[in-house]
């Protein structure tokens, strides 16, 4: 059985929640407008398949929708105080060794990060013209076409 987990930010901590893409392709096609309506939609979709307490309902439903506007497309002002982190590339060995190395340092420095492995090209290519993996930090590219060494991408984050 294959999961689509998705992890959103509460706060300064990520939650994994299962089936947000579909969950959110189907609100999509309800063209619905209102704020309200649409987080309630995701919220009563979102607890079949996931356990949201009740005491924190209020902070899911805003966290999804922020998910949402995402899933949308929209630029999306990131609130949770850490390094927004991605790694341009279709998932190469390259990639992939970058991705191990800057979860590693971003562990060792106890640094929060949201950190992403980036694979649509069209994504990619919204960058511009670069050899992968490219390297992006909130939102500026840092580096392409290379897979730093442990030690530059502390210096890199700090």
């Amino acid at each position: 059985m294959e999961y689509d987990i998705t992890q959103i930010w509460m706060g300064s901590h990520q939650v994994g929640m299962t089936g947000l893409k579909k969950i959110f392709a189907e609100v999509k096609s309800f063209n619905l407008l209102n704020l309200n309506e649409i987080a309630v939609e995701i919220m009563t979709r979102v607890k079949r398949s996931n356990y949201i307490p009740d005491s924190a309902e209020s902070r899911y439903a805003e966290a999804l929708l922020l998910e949402y506007r995402r899933f949308l497309g929209e630029d999306v002002e990131e609130e949770h105080g850490t390094l927004e982190i991605q790694i341009l590339g279709p998932g190469c060995s390259r990639c992939d060794e970058l991705m191990k190395r800057v979860k590693m340092v971003a562990a060792e420095l106890d640094l929060p990060a949201d950190i992403r492995h980036i694979r649509d090209l069209k994504k990619i290519a919204s960058f511009g013209p670069a050899p992968t993996p490219i390297l992006v930090v909130n939102g500026q590219i840092k580096t392409t076409g290379k897979v730093l060494p442990k030690e530059e991408l502390k210096k890199l984050f700090t």
